[in-house]
């Protein structure tokens, strides 16, 4: 193991000595001032394209999973009998949710 000297690095005492020069003319910050407003201004053009992106996709795959949903769910009433009938009501879809949620906790009981 190497021991650090207590001595200071002239490079890096030099480099502390030098800045602390003068502030920057009031040229550089108004640069740097037009540099971040452009980047919000970016920012918020990315954001509102991804939204609309997203908002218009939203609304083209709508329909096709809902039409997806209805079509699995008939098929599986029509397989299950009165069973996937019960399944699909209010009550039964609470039923169901219920014995899934209560398997989860035996699953997770078991794993921990």
């Amino acid at each position: 193991m190497t021991a650090i000297p207590d001595e200071l690095d002239p490079l890096l005492s030099r480099l502390f000595a030098e800045a602390h020069g003068p502030l920057p003319a009031d040229a550089f910050l108004q640069i740097i001032e037009q540099r971040l407003h452009q980047s919000r201004r970016r920012q918020l053009r990315w954001g509102v394209t991804a939204a609309v992106a997203l908002g218009a996709s939203v609304l083209l795959l709508t329909p096709l999973v809902v039409r997806g949903s209805l079509v699995l769910a008939q098929y599986f009433a029509e397989g299950a009998g009165g069973f996937g009938t019960a399944l699909l009501s209010p009550l039964g879809a609470a039923g169901a949710m219920a014995a899934t949620l209560y398997a989860l906790r035996k699953v997770h009981a078991v794993l921990a």
